[in-house]
């Protein structure tokens, strides 16, 4: 099937610093080995990125002279790895005794740039600040909580790189972080290899069909008469379809996990759409299915049939952690997605002050051109689905070979 827009793509906006920004910093004016560059041979293809460079540290000139570096050291050794066979660097590479967030920030800049050169396979992150550097540029996104983050293994995509968030060790006693800690990087060591072929990282961009009304509704009419398992998701002007000017503007299918599609909302549109919700043979899946459950039953007055699977309660399954359920993160931590919403993101929200936030109409309509608004609800399809195989495969559900 021919899509009406090929190779349909999203820009992406960069959250990181494109520059080194030590000038602003200051931090090298005040210690005694400032700009530290990585350290170590690299050929285990490991980098490991410690906390805030400490004093014993900057005093010797060596990154592992610290103690989350002893304790690193020890898991290493017991895994009969030579420290001295990995990249060491740090969150900070200018000593100073609590830096803030802007001059950890600041050294963002030239932690990408390593990993640009050195080309690691995996990064392994320890500690917050730097979980908040790496991140920001491989989620192409502030990291926001950096605990989220914790125990991951992400294959992401901007680095080709396992990125691994590792917590750092602190009182054992109150905290199992020591035990998380030596776990979390053993489990880390274990990769071998760049997450993709280097000519062989996913453009899930490129797969989004985006279809003319009369194609779609054959698709939609097909799929509804024979069945299969789709991810599905609308695109809507609000949270919540009680509002009297509340809209749906668009409608994604994954089909497969192999051919994905998007269609502006029409009344035409609207009666295959029915029909699909209705039909019991197509097993559906979605990231919070009340929503789409909810705006089916206000706008087309029928029930959706045939549900299959939720990547949001599958993620609440596997972790109970804050802020890992959307498919924003899960596409990231699960598929090394970076950011795709960043265009969109700003335009969701209301100019409405009389209205409850839930309930009011956002600014998308007028402000986001129809293209760029139908790329993004395929996307959001065809990472649930990909996002749900995973999760499946992970929990060893029966769903998993209706989806494969």
């Amino acid at each position: 099937m021919k899509g009406l827009f090929q190779a349909a793509t999203l820009m992406r906006t960069k959250v990181y610093s494109a520059s080194a920004r030590c000038g602003a910093c200051g931090l090298y004016k005040h210690c005694k080995s400032p700009k530290l560059e990585p350290q170590g041979s690299g050929s285990t293809g490991v980098m490991i990125v410690l906390p805030p460079i400490s004093k014993p540290a900057d005093d010797s000139g060596v990154f592992m002279m610290s103690s989350v570096g002893t304790k690193v050291r020890d898991v290493l050794l017991d895994m009969n790895i030579s420290p001295k066979n990995c990249y060491v660097t740090a969150a900070t590479i200018c000593h100073t005794n609590k830096p803030t967030s802007e001059q950890i920030d600041a050294c963002s800049f030239k932690l990408r740039e390593s990993i640009k050169e050195l080309k690691p396979h995996t990064v392994i992150a320890i500690g917050d600040a730097a979980v908040r550097n790496v991140i920001q540029f491989t989620w192409n996104k502030p990291a926001g909580d950096p605990h989220r983050w914790y125990g991951y293994q992400i294959p992401a995509q901007l680095t080709n790189c396992w990125v691994c968030p590792v917590i750092e060790p602190t009182n054992e006693e109150r905290q199992c972080s020591g035990v998380l800690f030596e776990q979390q990087i053993a489990s880390a060591l274990k990769r071998r290899k760049h997450p993709y072929k280097e000519n062989k990282i996913p453009d899930f961009h490129s797969q989004v069909n985006i279809l003319d009304e009369k194609e779609a509704i054959r698709c939609i009419n097909h799929l509804a008469e024979n069945g299969g398992t789709v991810a599905w998701d609308y695109e809507t002007n609000s949270l919540k379809p009680e509002h009297s000017k509340a809209r749906i503007l668009a409608v994604s299918f994954c089909v497969g996990g192999k051919y994905t599609f998007a269609v502006a909302w029409s009344e035409r549109v609207a009666e295959a759409v029915r029909a699909f919700c209705r039909s019991p043979r197509v097993k559906k899946i979605a990231s919070n299915l009340q929503f789409e459950h909810r705006w089916t039953q206000a706008i087309l007055k029928t029930r959706v049939r045939g549900w299959l699977w939720d990547t949001m309660q599958a993620a609440h399954s596997l972790d109970n952690r804050q802020g890992v359920t959307s498919i924003k993160f899960q596409s990231f931590v699960q598929l090394g997605q970076p950011s795709y919403n960043d265009k969109i993101h700003d335009f969701m929200t209301s100019d409405d002050k009389k209205e409850d936030d839930s309930h009011a109409v956002n600014r998308i309509v007028q402000d986001i051109p129809m293209h760029e608004l139908l790329v993004y609800c395929g996307l959001d399809s065809l990472l649930e689905y990909k996002v749900a195989v995973k999760q499946a495969r992970l929990m060893e559900h029966p769903a998993y070979e209706e989806m494969i």
